[in-house]
């Protein structure tokens, strides 16, 4: 027929219902003619050989995030004549269950190929035993937690956290400043009033773990990681500064200020309860440059001590000041 479309009518004297005009304004067929500015076809009633109306396009179509990850049902909704449509209603925001699938394929890539050397590149994959325990016997809360650190992620902001225990709160906050590297204030808590946690967003370097703690504790569960911290270590990191005592007026801050060029390089675990720390290094020769950084900045790191993991039986000490013995004179009184 004129229009481009087959005849559909039974058996019939096609020249005569051609003749009769019965189909100068379309056979009532689909158009199917392609739209100018989007992949579909027009839904419109065949209309001839007159243009497409210039309507919106009804066609369902998927739209994806970013990642290409998840995807919406949406209509295409695109005119024929000067439609633009602006970057935000192309795309849907990525989610937590992006940021989960693309964790995954890289845990998958890892373990499925066996290759040591792909496994060493999941670095935030350390988990203090602490952490660990803390987190077997809290899995719900740590779920919870990490969903709160992705979603400030997500939206560069920051949420607050009500009346956290003191001894959950000192877990949040190595979680949240060591494998998310999100900064966490809190305050109150006194003459009756509510503590307030508050996390968030620090800056560009603020992401999600390649492994969450959640899912580590699982894959010691299923044998994939060694139950042994100590093992653990000897896999991910070559070496670690060992510093004993922090000098007086000094925090971690302050520290980690001294090794601004060194940032997401090393791992920082706290010594017991008088102010050490471990700094876990994956490279070690990184770790000999800190440690030469350290003793030279000025700032009265003294008690120092280089551990090679690549080499167990080496540990190199940073110099201190040596104390001169005091001696008591005949009298008992001390000299000087």
């Amino acid at each position: 027929m004129p229009c481009g479309h087959r005849c559909k009518k039974m058996c019939h004297n096609h020249e005569a219902f051609m003749e009769s005009g019965e189909i100068a304004d379309g056979c009532g067929q689909k158009c199917n003619k392609p739209r100018k500015n989007c992949e579909h076809k027009c839904q419109e009633k065949c209309h001839s050989s007159n243009e497409c109306p210039d309507l919106p396009c009804d066609a369902e179509i998927k739209k994806f995030c970013t990642c290409g990850f998840r995807f919406i049902y949406s209509i295409c909704n695109r005119y024929d004549e000067g439609f633009e449509e602006n970057e935000e209603e192309k795309a849907i925001e990525c989610n937590t269950e992006c940021l989960k699938n693309k964790r995954d394929a890289q845990i998958a890539k890892a373990f499925s190929s066996k290759d040591e050397k792909k496994q060493k590149e999941l670095r935030a994959d350390y988990y203090p035993e602490k952490l660990i325990e803390f987190a077997k016997d809290n899995l719900k809360t740590v779920v919870r937690l990490e969903k709160v650190f992705e979603e400030i992620i997500r939206t560069k902001g920051s949420l607050s956290l009500p009346d956290l225990d003191p001894s959950v709160r000192r877990y949040v906050s190595i979680l949240a400043k060591e494998h998310y590297y999100l900064d966490i204030c809190s305050y109150g808590g006194r003459h009756g009033q509510k503590a307030i946690t508050d996390v968030y967003y620090k800056d560009e370097n603020s992401l999600a773990p390649a492994t969450l703690l959640s899912e580590y504790v699982k894959l010691i569960n299923r044998g994939i990681v060694s139950e042994s911290a100590e093992e653990r270590k000897g896999k991910l990191f070559e070496s670690t500064l060992k510093i004993t005592e922090l000098p007086i007026g000094t925090s971690l801050d302050d520290l980690k200020r001294n090794l601004i060029g060194f940032h997401s390089e090393f791992y920082t675990e706290k010594i017991g309860t008088r102010g050490g720390y471990y700094l876990h290094f994956y490279n070690k020769y990184r770790a000999e440059e800190a440690f030469k950084k350290l003793r030279l900045c000025g700032g009265g790191f003294s008690y120092i001590d280089l551990i090679d993991h690549t080499n167990p039986s080496s540990k190199v000490k940073a110099k201190g000041k040596k104390k001169k013995k005091k001696e008591m004179d005949l009298e008992g009184f001390q000299e000087v």
